[in-house]
């Protein structure tokens, strides 16, 4: 489990952490230069004149203001997110449809096509918060990574972790596309689309983008095309050796913008090129502004909650603070 804490339900309780480590500094202080200086010419013919029961007498009060800070951050509530999303039905349906091509490595791009675009798909699925979306994949076939869902954390964490070349050789958007079209055509939601991106032209799969665009059509599915990369010669991969390893070398995009504006234009979206990092930021701003959710949402949040370790630490140092004094130091009041 990721322990990184996130949220405090009572973040104004931390402010009680100030006196807490100024008191753990004037304790350490004192353990530091409390005790007794004697002036000599050389110590090196004496024994060390302090014991180390000596040396950490204070120990016990740097345990206890070890313990209050342990009891001040327990009490302010640190918790983790693990969800947040709205109720079902609330917003739209939107599928990501990305892209993973060999042809994504290309470094027209920095550092290349895929890891930009993964950044920007994942920030724009947690900006939607009111809306259920799912995440298809395409190269040489389709694939549903993640089927519709209002868990955004798990989604972009899927994005992130997607690779180029993991479908295969070839560029099937038909493909992609109809898998998308598959995954809305029961959705029961109002507004239902499916956003494309990709860097090349179909060359491969049984379904045809034309065909695809027709069922998107035809179930009300509205698609938002983007074609990614630059018109100039970029590193990219060209070739494969008998190995599978790629070649790279100096290649052109191979992109068809004119079959994604027919798809963009016959399902009633729009196509748009992005030909480095900033447009295509730009592009998902402008997509984020047109399909806004029209329906308010109930928003809910998913939190672990994180105060038993700093409690255990408090309990534990607590406890330990007059086994020190009493037992081992031989301090008594």
């Amino acid at each position: 489990m990721n322990w990184i804490i996130d949220h405090f339900q009572r973040p104004s309780l931390l402010l009680m952490v100030l006196p807490a480590l100024a008191y753990i500094g004037y304790v350490w202080n004192k353990m530091r230069s409390g005790l007794p200086t004697i002036p000599v010419s050389s110590l090196s013919n004496h024994p060390n004149p302090f014991s180390w029961k000596e040396r950490w007498v204070y120990l016990p009060e740097l345990l206890l203001a070890f313990a209050l800070l342990s009891i001040i951050t327990a009490a302010s509530g640190p918790r983790k997110l693990l969800a947040k999303g709205v109720e079902e039905g609330r917003g739209i349906d939107i599928i990501m449809t990305l892209d993973v091509s060999n042809s994504m490595l290309t470094q027209d791009f920095e550092p290349n096509r895929m890891e930009v675009c993964k950044l920007l798909a994942a920030t724009f699925v947690e900006q939607r918060i009111a809306d259920r979306i799912g995440l298809v994949t395409f190269g040489g076939a389709g694939l549903t990574q993640c089927p519709l869902t209002i868990d955004h954390v798990v989604l972009s964490e899927m994005i992130q972790q997607l690779q180029a070349g993991i479908l295969g050789d070839g560029t099937a958007i038909g493909m992609g596309l109809a898998t998308a079209v598959n995954r809305l055509k029961d959705s029961s939601s109002k507004s239902k689309v499916i956003i494309l991106l990709t860097d090349g032209a179909n060359n491969t799969g049984s379904i045809s983008p034309n065909d695809a665009a027709q069922l998107a059509r035809k179930l009300g599915i509205k698609v938002y095309c983007i074609g990614v990369g630059s018109n100039d010669f970029a590193l990219g991969p060209t070739q494969k050796t008998i190995q599978g390893e790629l070649i790279f070398g100096y290649r052109r995009s191979d992109l068809d913008e004119e079959q994604l504006q027919y798809i963009a234009n016959h399902t009633g979206g729009l196509y748009f090129r992005a030909k480095d990092g900033k447009e295509l930021a730009q592009i998902y701003q402008k997509i984020d502004q047109l399909e806004k959710s029209k329906i308010e949402a109930t928003v809910f949040q998913k939190y672990t909650d994180l105060y038993r370790f700093p409690a255990l630490t408090a309990l534990f140092t607590f406890l330990l603070s007059p086994i020190f004094q009493f037992l081992i130091l031989k301090r008594w009041p």
